[in-house]
């Protein structure tokens, strides 16, 4: 028993930070956690409600197909029997399966079983963050990263976060760690693709996440090559390396969608989002629309489908034909078309769509959630007289337009810290977000931005830091003697 306790203090000791992340975490995540099951029961709406929608109740389905029919499949309501999944990825799905069969399909304690990973992510977060911030604000950092509030409910979820966030982080790590010797550390190459190739199988971006490391690392060793004359086999070797694993690691799903549908495709996520996402935002800007209602550019979206291929109205273009690789063809040429004769308007979309991606906050979001599920803040404030939402909503943009803005100017101020070699990791966390706000959905949902949110807290507060200090030191200089 002494023996024990000896062990695990010193390694409390040792993982003093670690193991204070991983319990505040996990605390956090179970007090929402609590929250839910007293609003909703133990039920799967209960963990089906992300505030601004979200893919839950689709991941729960193919879990419980996987369990049922042992195929990966779902049924929709108006489809031709039980269709083979080709949008969403496997690896989430498979593990929700085994953890339900686990608890006996006891939702809440698959939740709790969840909440693990979520917490570990939040470990190798601050592991990541010390690559290349003090280790004391590394930790502070992935602290106020556990208090985000869309990080606790979408943790709670039946949702890829918990895993796909622990994933990426890791394979970060591995290529921040990478970038420190890339003529010794092959093992780091392999290592973060098959955490990349992992995150692909459970989120189908993190395929161009892969890639987009892929090419920043040649990019790194190229320069090494040029400013030091490194041995260029030495540099290009962990690319090498990441680029055969990372393939390596898609392939069985590439083989099974080539069994299946003829194509080595991941998935149909590209035609979905070409053409129900930014076909139809180019309209929607062309006839002036934006912010108002699409419905009626779906709807002729939708009867140019039908008339171009002669495809049947029984079945939705949406749940069904935009599901089919067999129409990937239609759909991409026409998306192609669209954005050809449109280019201009393209580019000035996805410019502009990618300023409020930065900017936007969840706040007002989780705020309405809030309302609508466990207290009535509208009540609270219309004794006030005042409304809320609007000045919520402003206000998290606020946040994060004066978060950018202390950065760029501890930036101007301390350029030669962040233009080091040690800043390399950060280069690449932002190269990560340009890549994920210019190629995502072209949606304004903070989900997708939230794991480079999570990372930005502890370069914020570095920011806030060096500026502190450089006030300080200023004040002693000018304070008279």
């Amino acid at each position: 028993m002494h023996v024990s306790a000896a062990r695990l203090r010193a390694f409390l000791d040792r993982y003093r930070f670690e193991s204070i992340i991983f319990c505040v975490a996990f605390i956090l995540q179970i007090v929402v956690f609590l929250l839910h099951l007293h609003a909703f029961g133990n039920s799967a709406k209960a963990f089906s409600t992300y505030p601004g929608g979200g893919d839950a109740e689709e991941h729960l389905a193919l879990a419980e197909s996987l369990l049922l029919t042992g195929a990966f499949a779902q049924q929709e309501n108006d489809v031709p029997g039980p269709l083979l999944e080709t949008l969403r990825m496997p690896l989430y799905p498979s593990i929700l399966a085994a953890t339900l069969a686990l608890t006996n399909h006891n939702y809440a304690l698959t939740i709790i079983i969840q909440l693990i990973p979520a917490s570990f992510a939040l470990v190798v977060l601050y592991l990541f963050l010390c690559e290349f911030l003090p280790k004391r604000v590394a930790f502070a950092g992935s602290l106020l990263a556990a208090f985000d509030a869309e990080r606790l409910i979408d943790v709670n979820q039946f949702g890829t976060e918990s895993y796909f966030f622990l994933l990426l982080f890791a394979g970060m790590l591995f290529v921040a760690r990478l970038l420190k010797s890339p003529e010794k550390t092959l093992r780091y190459s392999a290592l973060a693709a098959l955490m990349f190739g992992l995150a692909t199988l459970t989120r189908y971006f993190a395929f161009f996440l892969g890639i987009g490391t892929f090419l920043f690392l040649g990019a790194v060793c190229l320069w090494r090559h040029w400013r030091r004359a490194f041995p260029l086999r030495a540099c290009i070797k962990p690319g090498v390396v990441f680029i055969a694993v990372f393939l390596v690691v898609v392939l069985p799903w590439s083989i099974r969608n080539y069994v299946h549908f003829d194509t080595f495709r991941l998935s149909v996520s590209p035609q979905w989002n070409l053409y129900l996402r930014k076909v139809v935002r180019i309209y929607e800007y062309k006839l002036g629309l934006q912010g108002v209602s699409h419905d009626s550019i779906t709807k002729k979206l939708e009867d140019d489908f039908y008339r171009d291929t002669g495809a049947s109205r029984e079945y939705a273009l949406d749940t069904y034909y935009l599901k089919d690789f067999r129409y990937r063809d239609y759909f991409e040429n026409r998306g192609r078309a669209v954005i050809t004769d449109h280019y201009g308007l393209y580019l000035k979309i996805a410019t502009w769509r990618f300023i409020p991606w930065t900017t936007d906050s969840a706040l007002s979001m989780i705020a309405g959630y809030i309302d609508r599920h466990f207290l009535s803040l509208q009540d609270i404030f219309d004794k006030t007289g005042v409304q809320p939402f609007p000045h919520i909503f402003w206000a998290g943009r606020l946040f994060w337009i004066a978060t950018y803005g202390i950065f760029c100017l501890a930036f101007v101020l301390y350029h030669r810290i962040f233009l080091s070699e040690r800043f390399l990791p950060l280069l690449y966390s932002g190269a990560l977000t340009l890549l994920t706000g210019m190629g995502a959905e072209w949606s304004f949902t903070t989900r997708h931005k939230l794991p480079f949110v999570l990372i930005f807290y502890g370069v914020g507060l570095f920011a806030v830091l060096l500026l502190s200090n450089s006030l300080r030191s200023r004040m002693r200089i000018t304070k008279p003697q």
